[in-house]
């Protein structure tokens, strides 16, 4: 025993004056103390849920006492009202039907082009065929302007090289506006002699008259080519078409086909008008009176047949699309849509692997990309591999049965690269000479 602990006399200890007390000094039994300690816990929670009903009581007094003012602002139906109309931002209104503008025809214009240039080697091309069938499978429409001679030349060595498929032939054609001064128009000239691959509209070349450069480039298939290509494709100098898998698409027999826009690179079901004046793609509303735009394919790579590329073309010349200067969304949105053909007149293209179920390209868009140069090539050495052309000769086991071309043209006693050169530097500077 401690010295702070001192023996109590009666079964228990004292320590620092406290009693420690055991049941025999209780003269309590152990089973007596249980049923006090249920009762008191009892009694506890039967106390806690007298106060909680009395505490809910007076809050509905007090709310009955406020009177009507304060009972109309803790019931809010006009708020609720308001909750049940609201809808999710992302939710965007469907297209119904065109304005009133587009639907209204206008008196038919005359033709507003006279094409100062020509592409006389592919005319050339479709006057020597004794065909009865298109003598062309594929007639592509590269939108370019003049000061974009570098990625003409990029195409023509790559994936604008391919004469044709399977037999099928290919063309190319770049459409260009007006040049702003007589030292391009020189040069632009020289260059078309070379290659008779550019048809020039007599329009201002901006990005605000998209819509008359592609329709002028429409104005010249309708008016000169006729029904001389089974499909005609509509894209940028800035993309690299994927000819192979676009001929995989296009060489069944579906009959459907022929009847609509074919979207081979992003198709926008529910994409509406962008009001900020400073958007690239800002419309006024003056211009287009509702938000909702029809279906339509983005201008990467549009795919039509000659007579709904024909159609829209002569629907354009009896609508009023002034200020609208989205030539995706008025051509094969708009136009397409005041054709009245319904949903079936556009289409999405979708080519899957059928190994590995991956989706296959169509086109490429490297608009984006700095080393543009360097994708071309990258993106061709991978379509030469698809077509077969390795190391060596053709091999028809390893892919599709294609020709390209040999050489490009270049100016007398230079070199292709001196030609391109020649071209290149004077354009790029909007006319002003750097020699």
């Amino acid at each position: 025993m401690t010295p702070q602990m001192k023996y109590a006399g009666n079964g228990s200890t004292v320590s620092n004056g406290h009693h420690l007390r055991s049941y025999k000094f209780l003269k309590l039994e152990p089973a007596i103390v249980r049923n006090i300690h249920l009762k008191l816990i009892f009694v506890t929670f039967a106390t806690f849920c007298i106060g909680v009903i009395i505490g809910f009581n007076v809050k509905d007094i007090m709310i009955q006492t406020c009177g009507t003012a304060t009972s109309s602002i803790v019931h809010q139906p006009i708020r609720r009202e308001v909750l049940k109309v609201s809808k999710p931002k992302n939710e965007r209104i469907p297209f119904e039907q065109l304005p009133e503008k587009y639907l209204k025809n206008i008196p038919m214009p005359p033709p507003a082009n006279s094409f100062p240039l020509r592409p006389w080697k592919i005319t050339d091309m479709i006057n020597d065929s004794s065909d009865a069938n298109p003598p062309f499978f594929l007639t592509i429409l590269v939108k370019s302007a003049v000061s974009y001679a570098r990625r003409r030349f990029q195409i023509r060595q790559t994936w604008g090289s391919m004469k044709s498929i399977e037999g099928k032939k290919i063309a190319v054609i770049f459409v260009i506006g007006l040049a702003t001064s007589k030292i391009q128009q020189e040069f632009l000239e020289k260059e078309n002699k070379l290659y008779g691959d550019i048809v020039q509209g007599d329009i201002k070349d901006t990005y605000r008259n998209l819509p008359l450069k592609v329709l002028s480039g429409y104005q010249y298939i309708v008016e000169h080519f006729g029904n001389a290509s089974e499909y005609y494709v509509s894209t940028d100098d800035d993309c690299f078409i994927n000819i192979p898998n676009t001929y995989e698409y296009f060489t069944d027999l579906d009959p459907a086909k022929r009847n609509a826009a074919h979207c081979g690179y992003i198709y926008s079901a529910r994409s509406s008008r962008i009001s900020n004046p400073r958007s690239k793609w800002g419309v006024a509303e003056e211009f287009y009176p509702m938000t909702p735009y029809p279906k339509f394919c983005h201008g990467g790579m549009t795919i039509l047949s000659h007579d709904i590329l024909r159609d829209i073309y002569r629907v354009s010349l009896i609508t009023n699309y002034t200020g609208f200067h989205l030539e995706d969304v008025l051509t094969n949105g708009i136009l397409r849509e005041k054709l009245n053909r319904g949903d079936e007149s556009i289409r999405q293209i979708v080519l899957r692997d059928k190994k590995t179920n991956k989706r296959k390209p169509l086109m490429w868009h490297l608009g984006y990309k700095k080393d543009k140069e360097e994708s071309f090539d990258g993106i061709w050495r991978g379509i030469k591999r698809m077509l077969g052309f390795y190391d060596g000769p053709y091999d028809p086991v390893r892919g599709y049965r294609a020709e390209l071309s040999s050489n490009l043209p270049t100016l007398e006693g230079q070199t292709l690269q001196e030609t391109i050169e020649f071209f290149g530097p004077v354009v790029n500077r909007k006319g002003k000479a750097s020699r």
